[in-house]
């Protein structure tokens, strides 16, 4: 840029010192209009990287919604899980008192009371991942 307002003020006839900046209020047209022409290329750098900066944080923040969306079916699902081996743990809870095998069902509560604690837990999160 400064190159092209010191070849349009040489072209002029005008006079240009190569250790000052040139002087733009009595610089022709030309030179003007480079000038300003180079102005608006920063200008437009600045612009661009500002609007893909926004598009890139719009983007992160879309997919971060995504994988939030993404716990409620994996709350609903552990719940499920957990429902399915309380319901196990309750059979062989059954079984092994009619069967008369004490030390296995004390076994069994203590797993039960486990999986109950656990399901409690997810519930929870679920309650608070939905608020």
């Amino acid at each position: 840029m400064y190159c092209d307002i010191v070849a349009a003020q040489l072209e002029a006839g005008a006079r240009v010192c190569k250790h000052r900046r040139p002087d733009y209020k009595n610089a022709p047209a030309k030179a003007k209009r480079i000038a300003w022409i180079g102005r608006l290329d920063v200008e437009e750098k600045v612009l661009m990287k500002r609007t893909i900066a926004g598009i890139l944080l719009l983007v992160g923040m879309g997919a971060g919604t995504m994988f939030a969306q993404d716990g409620y079916w994996r709350d609903r699902r552990d719940i499920r899980r957990d429902e399915i081996r309380i319901a196990h743990d309750r059979r062989d809870l059954r079984r092994d008192v009619y069967s008369g095998h004490y030390a296995a069902a004390r076994h069994e509560r203590r797993e039960l009371g486990r999986e109950y604690r656990d399901l409690g837990r997810d519930r929870r999160d679920l309650y608070w991942d939905r608020r």
